[in-house]
């Protein structure tokens, strides 16, 4: 899968952007508040997920703008697609969405038809953050494989809605006890099968994510990972697990009345991760904890690829901060047969790139634009002491 043509106009800061777009390596640089995470953000929300900014309808259309238009002409192994969605500042929540020439209800029901795996600086949090991070993490990788899956998800998270207030009104006398178990077969049910899916991919992580991390250090440290479930503290063959499911929510009753909410179930399980064997998110430096991060995306992706027969696109916004110059050049040239967008402060990391396109992002539109080839035939000699202004004016 590959994106050919990205056009945004009008979409916060973005004056506009026009760019053919590589099969290879494109890198975005500019200076903070130019553009650069907004034009990551357009590619993301053709995906159908929701923001990974969290921006919110009235906030897409920029300040002195009427209206924002995205398009994404993108190509899978079937053919030749295009998205395109307009968000007018009057009625920003009624977005004009289009796929191949055919309105879509909303941004969400593009979900499936351009696959991408994004990494932003946030995503640190995947490694040293709160489990939540990491369960959505897992969440949106699978339901990128299998669409079924966030049915059950959200009839859980229903449920777990439902049982969580009806345990509050046990606790004031005013529930009935015997609906909890109603709720608690249906939590059984759907937990237990998103338990299933997540050991299932957890294993598929461990292999890839490990490689991946080991070819990142060059074999100087090892990463390893482990699903850590409330519920299944022993092996149950999965056609038990729906019945060990309701026989352990049901034994900790009388706790989540005490405590007014559900305590135990896959809305408290984590994503162990551990670098030598000891835990990232408690003894791993920074360094240690961002290559976790990036190493589950890659692996995200590669999985992805060899489950649906299409590489996706990977988005790195600023994800070469505070990572060492070999991991930096891993990411740059090493990620192999996978479109990758990338975006930076720093016009001297594009030097490290072997192949590609560099795009000057300035005031929201692309200031010059040089094929890699003639960017490092130029940048070879250059250091840091260069003239940002020297790199800029690289034309093709």
């Amino acid at each position: 899968m590959n994106i050919k043509h990205l056009t945004v106009r009008g979409f916060k800061n973005i004056e506009e952007i026009d760019a053919d777009i590589t099969p290879t390596m494109n890198i975005f640089c500019g200076e903070n508040a130019n553009g650069k995470t907004n034009m990551i953000e357009t590619v993301w929300l053709c995906s159908g997920c929701r923001s990974f900014r969290g921006t919110k309808d009235k906030d897409i259309v920029g300040f002195d703008k009427n209206s924002a238009f995205v398009e994404l002409l993108f190509e899978n192994k079937e053919r030749e697609n295009k998205i395109s969605f307009t968000v007018d500042k009057n009625n920003p929540r009624d977005k004009k969405v289009f796929l191949n020439g055919v309105k879509k209800k909303n941004l969400s029901s593009l979900f499936g038809n351009f696959k991408c795996v994004i990494f932003t600086p946030e995503d640190l949090d995947l490694s040293k953050g709160s489990p939540d991070n990491r369960r959505t993490f897992l969440d949106i990788a699978i339901s990128q494989i299998k669409p079924v899956y966030v049915v059950s998800l959200q009839k859980y998270n229903d449920t777990l809605s439902q049982r969580n207030t009806l345990l509050k009104d046990i606790a004031f006398g005013s529930g009935d006890r015997d609906l909890l178990d109603i709720y608690d077969r249906q939590l059984a049910k759907h937990g237990s099968y998103i338990t299933i899916l997540r050991r299932e991919y957890s294993a598929l992580l461990y292999n890839y994510a490990g490689r991946i991390y080991k070819d990142m250090s060059r074999g100087l440290e090892t990463l390893s990972l482990a699903y850590s479930s409330t519920v299944f503290k022993e092996d149950v063959e999965n056609d038990m697990m729906e019945e060990y499911y309701f026989e352990r929510i049901k034994a900790v009753r009388d706790d989540d009345i005490d405590a007014g909410f559900t305590t135990i179930g896959i809305h408290r399980d984590d994503l162990l991760l551990y670098v030598n064997n000891l835990l990232v998110r408690e003894y791993g430096s920074q360094g240690q904890q961002r290559s976790t991060a990036l190493s589950l995306k890659v692996a995200q992706a590669e999985i992805l690829k060899e489950k649906s027969g299409d590489a996706p696109v990977i988005l790195l916004d600023d994800a070469l901060s505070e990572i060492d110059k070999r991991r930096q050049e891993f990411i740059l040239n090493e990620i192999k047969d996978m479109q990758i967008i990338l975006t930076c402060c720093d016009p001297l990391v594009a030097i490290q790139a072997r192949m590609g396109n560099i795009y000057m992002i300035e005031k929201g539109r692309v200031a010059s634009f040089t094929n890699n080839e003639t960017y490092m035939q130029e940048g070879n000699n250059l250091n840091k002491n260069t003239d940002v202004s020297q790199i800029r004016n690289f034309k093709e």
